[in-house]
């Protein structure tokens, strides 16, 4: 594709009319503006040879002390009237800017136009990665990009395709887990074509709304797939020590424990319990994990933590009473996994009929922060959807243990507002889970009223 020099007359008309309306000369303006003036006279005269860079448009828009991207809309007015002999490195240059100060108006204008042209895909791809590699952050706002190259690859099989899939499903991670669901189901037939080190964090994220919406046999086997992912990466770096690591969101450690305690939670979840037991030392002590840095150490600590919790949440579903009081000491020391906990005691305790009483008022605070979303965004790095979601698994198997204890109404109203409110403002899916709950407990609640 070759070089244009876009007609930028309308733009320069404006530069010219409120430099001399301010009363530069184009020497005081070259000083002021810092761009050379043997630039400016050749960019600003009515014959110019030479177009000015986006650098320079926004050097003298600040100059004459306007906002920036003052003149970007009739800049890609002036582009869009050739475009199809303006070069890719001016498109890219204009779309870099336009990004940086949000006019995504413009934006989604020079898409439209582009549109006819499916070779552009592939340059609209490597220039959304390139933002997703500096500023991980912002992907859910590159979706316009991403959305752009889904509509316009040919080749569905190609690996772009499975990556822009990847990063729309990334950017739409909300609270509304009904939202990420159908993400999910778009994005998961894809997830083989992503390069592996990808893969290990699309998995993950599988992994979360699997998690948040009870599917336990999808669940395991998503484990089973990082659990593949991790052995390939790992085994390549013992082949290959030396050769450029890539990046990934954590250690891969993390990603290799995670893989074994995914299934064995959801193993816990099929009451498989002797199998899930069974997968606890994979993931209780990984210290012999190579090249390990303080976070993949920090990791390894963590493990060792929730494989202790995965323990204690087996035996109490199988029965074991008696280590109700040694679990929730053992809890005061890392209360990041006290409401996670709480969940599997009131599941166990709700299952073999245990009376709780104490525990519940020693977790009162827990129960019932003042608000969710601040109470664990003060406490805990996990996935928020997956946090959230278990506090409404908390409310339900809540609900259950006043219910069958005739609590006051008293108790029963405030456990019922507090699960009705999580579900209608976190998780949709789960209303269906519950209704047969809200008929027990209306009909009860109405019954000693």
């Amino acid at each position: 594709m070759h070089s244009f020099m876009p007609n930028t007359s309308k733009v320069r008309h404006e530069l010219n009319k409120e430099i001399a309306r301010k009363g530069y000369t184009l020497s005081s303006f070259s000083k002021i503006s810092r761009v050379n003036r043997g630039v400016l006279s050749l960019t600003l005269n009515e014959k110019a040879t030479k177009s000015f860079s986006m650098n320079q448009l926004n050097q003298m828009t600040k100059a004459l002390d306007f906002p920036a991207g003052w003149l970007y809309e009739l800049y890609t007015q002036e582009i869009l009237a050739d475009i199809n002999n303006v070069s890719w490195r001016r498109i890219k240059d204009l779309l870099t800017h336009c990004w940086q100060i949000g006019k995504m108006d413009l934006i989604k204008m020079m898409l439209e136009a582009l549109g006819d042209k499916p070779a552009y895909a592939n340059y609209i791809f490597h220039f959304a990665e390139e933002i997703a590699d500096q500023q991980p952050a912002d992907v859910g706002g590159l979706a316009i990009f991403y959305q752009h190259v889904l509509d316009h690859e040919t080749n569905l099989q190609a690996e772009r395709f499975a990556i822009s899939q990847y990063r729309l499903f990334r950017g739409s991670m909300q609270l509304d887990v009904q939202k990420w669901f159908r993400a999910a189901i778009q994005f998961a037939s894809h997830r083989h074509a992503l390069p592996t080190h990808l893969q290990l964090d699309a998995l993950t994220q599988l992994i979360n709304i699997s998690f948040a919406s009870k599917d336990w046999k999808l669940l395991k086997q998503y484990g089973e797939e990082l659990l593949h992912s991790t052995h390939l990466i790992y085994n390549q770096q013992k082949k290959r020590p030396h050769s450029p690591a890539k990046t990934y969101e954590r250690p891969l450690v993390h990603y290799y424990g995670k893989s074994y305690l995914v299934q064995c939670a959801a193993l816990e979840m099929l009451e498989e319990y002797e199998e899930a037991k069974s997968l606890i030392p994979y993931f209780s002590n990984l210290s012999w994990f190579r090249v390990l840095d303080c976070q993949g150490k920090l990791s390894v600590e963590k493990y060792a933590v929730w494989a202790m919790c995965h323990y204690y949440n087996i035996e109490l579903l199988q029965g074991n009473k008696s280590l109700l009081k040694p679990y929730t000491d053992y809890l005061v020391f890392f209360p990041e996994e006290q409401h996670a906990s709480l969940e599997m005691i009131l599941k166990a305790s709700n299952k073999h009929r245990w009376t709780i009483d104490e525990i519940l008022i020693k977790y009162d605070d827990i129960i019932y922060p003042h608000d969710i979303l601040d109470y664990l965004s003060n406490l805990t790095s996990y996935s928020m959807i997956v946090e959230t979601n278990r506090y409404i698994n908390i409310y339900y198997e809540l609900a259950i243990y006043y219910f069958e204890r005739k609590k006051t109404s008293e108790q029963l109203e405030k456990i019922l507002l507090a699960l009705k409110c999580a579900i209608e403002k976190y998780n949709l899916i789960l209303t269906f889970d519950s209704t047969e709950l809200f008929k027990k407990l209306y009909t009860f609640y109405f019954r000693i009223n």
